[in-house]
């Protein structure tokens, strides 16, 4: 079985089911599937692993755009949180990480406060982190569960998010 991808130029391309926006980037190029960091499908924007629905239009998100901006600073909310707790262990709790304007931020609580000596040790583990070059990966999971690991981890503040989110994933 496949699938059609219409693309911004008009043209269309068959791919298998279940093929994602890294498939149809290296069915076009594989020097472009390099340098692809997301893809807007049907106007949303979706991480490059998340298979394509048949007959979406897809736009692939390069360095340099507006959009992928976003999707670099979202992935640098990541990363620093990953890097905090690397640093100061289990006992982070998380808030919200979100990418704005001009960048990225994350609520945390802390077992202590954060001096400036810190600050060069947190941006020597973001960089350590993105040079193991681990992918990004996304979970569809139940929102029961989800509720479940949080509580395990005692992330309250991520909790009190949840209970705010509909639905049921």
């Amino acid at each position: 079985m496949s699938i059609n991808i219409q693309l911004p130029d008009g043209s269309e391309r068959e791919l298998a089911d279940g093929a994602t926006a890294y498939d149809l980037a290296e069915s076009i190029s594989p020097n472009l599937a390099k340098v692809v960091l997301a893809a807007k499908v049907n106007g949303q924007i979706h991480d490059f692993h998340t298979p394509l629905p048949d007959k979406a239009e897809v736009f692939l998100l390069k360095s340099g755009t507006e959009d992928a901006l976003a999707v670099q600073r979202h992935s640098g909310a990541h990363i620093l949180a990953g890097a905090v707790k690397r640093i100061f262990g289990p006992d982070v709790r998380f808030g919200i990480g979100p990418a704005i304007a001009d960048g990225f931020y994350y609520d945390l609580e802390l077992p202590r406060k954060i001096s400036d000596e810190d600050l060069p040790k947190i941006e020597a583990e973001m960089r350590k982190i993105i040079a193991e070059d681990v992918p990004f990966t996304r979970e569809d999971l139940p929102k029961s569960e989800v509720i479940g690991r949080m509580k395990e981890m005692g992330q309250n503040y991520k909790l009190e998010i949840l209970e705010g989110i509909g639905g049921e994933t």
